[in-house]
């Protein structure tokens, strides 16, 4: 793999969360402003891991970029519902409902993930349409 694609593939999306978050983007859009860094890094570890044993079984079997896309996408719509409910339910109880802030925590960390594969994805569809000198 050109080492330009090994940089898009896997460092940009991470690198586009962290300054999401240090912009404050992470926290506009459901993040607790107190461990939105940490929940992001952990997520993007997740995210990365997803991607490379994806990556591994894309070798042996043909996968769509495109599909992965969708599905990355699915996930990330479906974790941050989870994430919005928990943090209302955690609002709502005046921070007494425990189950409903790990659900806002956790939710946040997959959501972080969905979001890391899913622009590690559309990376890699759109360096498929538009492709790279190959010779990096």
């Amino acid at each position: 793999m050109p080492l330009v694609r090994l940089f898009l593939y896997l460092v940009l999306p991470g690198l586009l969360i962290v300054a999401a978050d240090l912009g404050g983007l992470l926290v506009w859009i459901g993040a607790h402003p107190f461990w939105s860094l940490k929940g992001a890094l952990i997520g993007i570890a997740i995210g990365f891991a997803v991607i490379l044993v994806l990556a591994a079984i894309k070798r042996r079997q043909q996968i769509s970029p495109s599909l992965l896309l969708l599905v990355f996408i699915f996930v990330a719509l479906i974790a941050g519902i989870l994430m919005l409910n928990g943090k209302e339910g955690f609002a709502v109880s005046y921070a007494r409902d425990a189950a409903a802030g790990r659900l806002w925590y956790f939710g946040y960390i997959g959501f972080a993930a969905a979001i890391y594969a899913t622009l590690s994805a559309l990376l890699e569809v759109l360096m498929v349409r538009l492709p790279l000198n190959q010779s990096n």
